[in-house]
């Protein structure tokens, strides 16, 4: 796995608000495509003003039903601030959890 992906959450969803279920499915859409494919990913919340659990769950959580927890660990999560980290680091150790395989 040599390339990476920079992914702007902002971009990808056309918002700075991540709190919609139907914008979460996009952007988890985009993240299976590249996982899929064996690419890193560099995922900025550059420009993200809110960030929802529910919209963690959809977006980045759901991705443990598909892969292994050692393919998501190659997304690499950076221009975000600390309440949003927590809340998306919450959100993958409940969802390695519970898709366990």
């Amino acid at each position: 796995m040599d390339k990476t992906q920079k992914i702007l959450v902002r971009e990808i969803i056309d918002s700075e608000f991540a709190v919609s279920l139907d914008r979460a499915d996009i952007l988890f859409n985009f993240l299976k495509e590249i996982l899929a494919k064996g690419e890193k990913i560099e995922l900025s919340f550059d420009g993200i003003e809110v960030l929802l659990t529910i919209f963690a769950n959809e977006s980045i959580g759901k991705l443990y039903e598909d892969f292994d927890a050692s393919v998501i660990e190659n997304i690499t999560i950076v221009d975000i601030d600390a309440s949003s980290m927590d809340t998306i680091t919450r959100v993958k150790k409940k969802s390695a959890e519970l898709y366990k395989k």
